[in-house]
């Protein structure tokens, strides 16, 4: 009776592991956003928002009409996701604030806390 239930305990621990091999990996802001920023100045802005995630720090760039632009600080904060990068052309910082969960695959929010601003998820970076 005891080698039966050695082989039942031996048989779960088993599927268990098997089971953790397989699983997907949870959904983060790390990720690559499909990023529109509209009203602004310039009228509707498009670009993709990159964030990448490297020995525990969060990075990432921003890309918009062929130009790339590395973010100067991307911050977590619950559910909200919030960078700054420095735009060239103008000379000026532009902070972007995102919020959702970490798994949806829309976030919206504001940018400059003026210009409503939405991101949809395109693809693992």
């Amino acid at each position: 009776m005891k080698s039966h239930y050695l082989s039942l305990a031996l048989l779960l621990l088993l599927s268990a592991c098997a089971g953790a091999r397989t699983k997907s990996p949870e959904k983060s802001f790390v990720d690559r956003w499909d990023l529109t920023i509209f009203g602004t100045p310039l009228g509707t802005v498009n670009g993709i928002l990159t964030i990448v995630q490297a020995e525990g720090e969060l990075s990432g760039t921003f890309s918009s009409q062929g130009e790339v632009i590395p973010l100067k600080t991307v911050s977590l904060e619950a559910e909200k996701l919030s960078t700054i990068f420095f735009y060239p052309a103008y000379g000026v910082d532009v902070d972007i604030v995102l919020e959702g969960m970490p798994t949806a695959n829309t976030l919206e929010g504001e940018t400059y806390g003026d210009f409503r601003t939405v991101a949809e998820r395109v693809s693992n970076p």
